[in-house]
C-alpha cells in the first residue's frame, strides 16, 4: 500500500487555496474593472442625451417663440412709424387679425392702453377669430365681442356680443 506522506497533503491543500484564491482575486479584480467601465460608459452615454435632448429643446422653443418676437417686433416699428395706430381699434385689429393669420403657432394678441381700454384678437379652436374690445370706466365699462367664422375676413362678422357685465381690467 502507497502511504501519502502527510507534507504532500498539506502542499497540495495549500496549492488548491492558493490557485482558489488567485481565481477569486481575478474574478473579483474583472467584476470590479467591468463595473467601474460600464458606469463610466453609461454615465458618458447618459450626458450625450441630456446634452442632446437640452439643444433640441433649445431650438424648438425658439422656433416657437420667434414669431412672437418678430411679431411685436415689427408692431413697435409700425408704431413708431405710423403705420399702425394704437389707439385706433380698426388699425389694431386689422394688423392682429393679420399677423394670427400668418402664424398658426400664435393664439392671440392683445393691446392695452394707460385707461385700460383693451383690445385683444384670439384664434379660436375652430380657426376662427374673435375679437374683445373692452372700453371705458368704472359703470360705464363695458365688453364687446366679434366673433368671425373660419377662414372669414377681418370685416366679414358672424355676430357681435355686448358684455356689460365684464370687468375686466387688464392693469
Amino acid at each position: 500500500m502507497d502511504k501519502v506522506k502527510p507534507g504532500w497533503l498539506t502542499l497540495r491543500l495549500v496549492i488548491t487555496a492558493a490557485l482558489s484564491g488567485l481565481v477569486l482575486v481575478t474574478a473579483g479584480v474583472m467584476l470590479l474593472t467591468t463595473s467601474y467601465y460600464a458606469r463610466r460608459s453609461t454615465l458618458a452615454v447618459s450626458e450625450q442625451l441630456i446634452d442632446q435632448v437640452a439643444r433640441t429643446t433649445q431650438v424648438e422653443i425658439r422656433d416657437f417663440v420667434q414669431p412672437t418676437v418678430v411679431a411685436s417686433d415689427l408692431a413697435k416699428r409700425h408704431l413708431h412709424d405710423g403705420v399702425l395706430v394704437y389707439d385706433s381699434e380698426d388699425s389694431l385689429e386689422r394688423y392682429f387679425y393679420d399677423v394670427l393669420n400668418v402664424n398658426p403657432t400664435m393664439a392671440a394678441m392683445s393691446y392695452v392702453n394707460g385707461d385700460g381700454d383693451f383690445l385683444m384678437v384670439k384664434r379660436r379652436p375652430d380657426a376662427s377669430f374673435s375679437t374683445k374690445i373692452v372700453v371705458g370706466s368704472g359703470e360705464g365699462r363695458r365688453a364687446t365681442w366679434r366673433h368671425r367664422l373660419p377662414d372669414a375676413a377681418v370685416d366679414e362678422l358672424e355676430n357681435v356680443e355686448e358684455d356689460s357685465f365684464d370687468r375686466y381690467d387688464p392693469r
